[in-house]
């Protein structure tokens, strides 16, 4: 039996033989069909993952004889070291093969025991074939990419483009660090759109004129024609803003508004009346905030709207500007604090990390939620923040990238 090559489970080195052929396995891809009478051939609709891979191979283990150990000790030791290995919740499988310069790394889920063959070959020969089965992610990982550059003093909010390396999306770990001085990072917001997808589409800049209250943002008009002491409530009455209708689709809004005067006052997503038609948001002061008022489907003639109403008698509540964020490929990553000294911001699955200007990286996943960003090949990333108190009309933040990149199988070693 001749050794096909040698593999890494965890913190074990491993010899795995041609006879049985090691079988790696393959990610499984269920496709839903639909048809009915009426159809000249079925439609495919579903595409998902349906299982874990299912990796199996015989390892040889044989007993090493040396100074206070037989080797039947000894391979009965290495047997307990690979049942260790196997029974882990979450390990690490690494294989190379020969003559190749990457490795692939594969994540091990829970796994079956595996049997204990007794033959004459592992009672006299101190030798064991023990075929095992293993339980991985269905996609194999490259050499993982850290601090890859994605934008530098990127003015938002914007849209920039990044190259995912890999055959299928993986999740993508982002770090924003504030591109100005003086104040913190008080809001961002990033998350992936369609390629074709530009900020003249998403971003609206509030106007005072009354019909109609917006502006498109364009690269030559920018922000200069925006009105930012737009007011969409006087005093104590309701008064709702119109933009125009958004194509099908659903979208996550934000907005960068304030109370006039302080006090406190409330906005909201309206539909035909001045009546909120999701959960109002409360502002409480007279900065800058950049909020999100929830969730809005578009049934691409309906204008869209906002309304709010204030407190307080001769107050009102300022709007600069709308972001519909497109939910096509899931929800964005938003981050919000009060820190005022907040220079960044590292994005995880459901969690996020922040620094301030002096200090340690903590925890503030009360104020982060989304699924993380997923991407492979070119990906379009919007992203806007916001500074402490709102006074930078397009406050700058750098983005680097962190991921692994994922496989179906091998991996192919870069064209130079």
């Amino acid at each position: 039996m001749a050794e096909v090559g040698i593999i890494q489970l965890g913190n074990e080195t491993l010899h795995i033989l041609w006879d049985p052929e090691p079988d790696f396995g393959a990610p499984s891809r269920e496709l839903g069909e639909s048809s009915n009478p009426l159809a000249f051939e079925p439609v495919q609709t579903t595409d998902t993952v349906s299982s874990l891979r299912a990796q199996k191979f015989s390892v040889l283990i044989s007993g090493v004889e040396s100074a206070g150990e037989s080797a039947a000790d000894n391979k009965v030791r290495q047997i307990r070291n690979l049942a260790v290995e196997v029974a882990k919740d979450e390990n690490t499988l690494v294989v190379q093969g020969a003559r190749r310069d990457i490795p692939v790394t594969f994540q091990v889920k829970k796994n079956p025991p595996f049997p204990q063959p007794y033959t004459w070959r592992f009672d006299r020969g101190h030798q064991a074939v023990i075929p095992i089965e293993l339980r991985t992610r269905p996609w194999g990982e490259g050499p993982a990419v850290t601090a890859q550059q994605v934008a530098t003093a990127l003015e938002t909010p914007n849209v920039v483009d990044v190259t995912i390396d890999g055959e299928v999306p993986t999740t993508v770990d982002l770090e924003a660090t504030r591109g100005f001085t003086g104040s913190g990072l008080q809001t961002l917001v990033v998350g992936r759109v369609d390629p074709a997808v530009e900020l003249a589409d998403v971003l609206h800049l509030a106007m005072d004129a009354t019909a109609p209250n917006w502006d498109p943002y364009t690269a030559t008009s920018g922000y200069v024609n925006a009105s930012d002491n737009t007011r969409i409530c006087t005093d104590t009455r309701y008064r709702a803003m119109y933009w125009p209708a958004l194509p099908v689709g659903r979208y996550k809004l934000f907005t960068k508004c304030r109370v006039q005067r302080g006090g406190k006052g409330w906005l909201a997503q309206s539909r035909a009346s001045n009546n909120p038609s999701a959960a109002p948001i409360t502002l409480t002061d007279n900065d800058w905030r950049f909020v999100s008022l929830g969730d809005y489907a578009s049934d691409g003639y309906t204008a869209l709207r906002i309304v709010g109403k204030c407190r307080e008698a001769a107050n009102g509540i300022l709007v600069d500007w709308l972001l519909p964020f497109p939910l096509d490929y899931g929800s964005p990553f938003y981050f919000h604090c009060t820190a005022n000294s907040l220079q960044r911001v590292t994005s995880r699955w459901l969690d996020a990390q922040m620094q301030l200007t002096t200090g340690a990286w903590r925890s503030a996943r009360r104020y982060v939620y989304g699924p993380g960003l997923l991407g492979v090949d070119s990906v379009r990333l919007l992203v806007a923040a916001c500074d402490a108190n709102g006074a930078i009309r397009r406050p700058s933040v750098s983005l680097a990238a962190d991921y692994s990149p994922l496989y179906t199988h091998w991996i192919p070693k870069p064209e130079v």
